[in-house]
C-alpha cells in the first residue's frame, strides 16, 4: 500500500512478556538488575540485525508486573528501518532475549522454571525521511506513466490560451467547438494528475496519510533529493546508446516546433497591435 514508499523511523516502543521469572525480585536486585536490563536491550540490538545500532540507543527497563518495556531511539540517517520493524515485530526477538538473559551470572536465583519471553512491537514512531531501501509505490508507479506527459500537456495548454487559441477565434461556432476541446483536456489532465490518489483508499485513514506524506517528503526533499534523482535517472530518463543517446529525440524536437509556434504567434499579434 505504500505511496512512494516507507516512511523511515526513528523511535521503536516494545514490551516484553515474561512467564516464570521473578521481576520483583530481578527489580530489587540492583546489580542482577542492571546486568539483566542490559543484556535484554543487547538482544534487541541482535534481533535488529542493524549494523548502526548500538546497545547505548536501548533502553530497558521494568515497569509493569509481567513486563519488560523496551524503547529504541534510532539516529537520524538509519536506513533499513523496515527491516528492523520487521524483526523487532517478530517471534525471533522473544528467543533472542531468552538466549542473552541465560547468560547473566545469577539470572536463575530469580527464575521459577523455564523462562520465556514474547516480544510485541506497540509503536513504531515515524520521522520525515524515507527509508531509501523501500522506495516505490503507488505514486511512483503512475509519475513515470502519467505526471510528466500530464505537466506537459497542462503546460501547452497554457500556453495555447496565453497566446489566444480561444479569445483569438471569431465565430461562436468555432468557439463552442474549442470549449468541448478544452473541456476534454481538461479532463485528461486531471485524471492524469490525480490518477495516483484516486486508486489509493488509504488516503482517506488519517494515519496512513500521514505517513504518505512523511514519506513524499522525504523522497523529493531530504538528503539533497537523492532519492528522487537515483529514481528519475533509472526510470525517466533511463540509460541509452548508440543514437538514442543523442539530445536531438522526439521530446525536444516537438518542444522546439511547440515554443517556435507560440513564440511566432506572439510575435504576430505584438505587430497587429502594434
Amino acid at each position: 500500500r505504500d505511496f512512494v514508499g516507507t516512511p523511515s523511523s526513528d523511535f521503536f516502543g516494545l514490551s516484553l512478556y515474561v512467564r516464570r521469572l521473578d521481576l520483583h525480585r530481578l527489580k530489587a536486585s540492583t546489580e542482577l538488575y542492571a546486568c539483566a536490563m542490559k543484556a535484554v536491550s543487547s538482544a534487541v540490538v541482535a534481533a535488529s540485525g542493524s549494523t548502526s545500532l548500538k546497545v547505548e540507543d536501548v533502553t530497558s527497563s521494568i515497569q509493569e508486573a509481567g513486563k519488560i518495556v523496551v524503547e529504541v531511539v534510532l539516529k537520524p540517517k538509519t536506513t533499513g528501518t523496515t527491516a528492523i520493524k520487521a524483526k523487532l515485530g517478530s517471534e525471533a526477538l522473544g528467543s533472542e532475549v531468552g538466549k542473552h538473559l541465560s547468560r547473566v551470572q545469577g539470572i536463575e536465583e530469580v527464575c521459577t522454571g523455564d523462562v520465556m519471553f514474547v516480544g510485541i512491537l506497540d509503536e513504531a514512531r515515524s520521522c520525515w525521511r524515507i527509508d531509501s531501501n523501500a522506495v516505490g509505490g503507488l505514486y511512483l508507479d503512475y509519475t513515470k506513466h502519467t505526471y510528466y506527459d500530464a505537466m506537459n500537456l497542462l503546460l501547452f495548454t497554457i500556453l495555447l490560451l496565453s497566446a489566444g487559441a480561444y479569445s483569438e477565434v471569431q465565430s461562436d461556432k468555432g468557439r463552442h467547438g474549442l470549449i468541448f476541446t478544452f473541456i476534454v483536456l481538461g479532463l485528461v489532465i486531471f485524471s492524469w494528475l490525480y490518477a495516483p490518489f484516486m486508486f489509493n483508499p488509504y488516503q482517506f485513514s488519517a494515519s496512513y496519510l500521514m505517513d504518505d506524506l512523511k514519506a513524499w517528503y522525504g523522497f523529493f526533499f531530504t538528503d539533497g533529493s537523492k532519492n528522487w534523482i537515483v529514481w528519475y535517472e533509472k526510470n525517466v530518463i533511463k540509460p541509452r546508446r548508440g543514437l538514442r543517446k543523442s539530445v536531438f529525440d522526439f521530446g525536444l524536437i516537438f518542444m522546439f516546433f511547440a515554443v517556435t509556434a507560440w513564440v511566432s504567434q506572439l510575435s504576430a499579434r505584438h505587430h497587429v497591435y502594434a
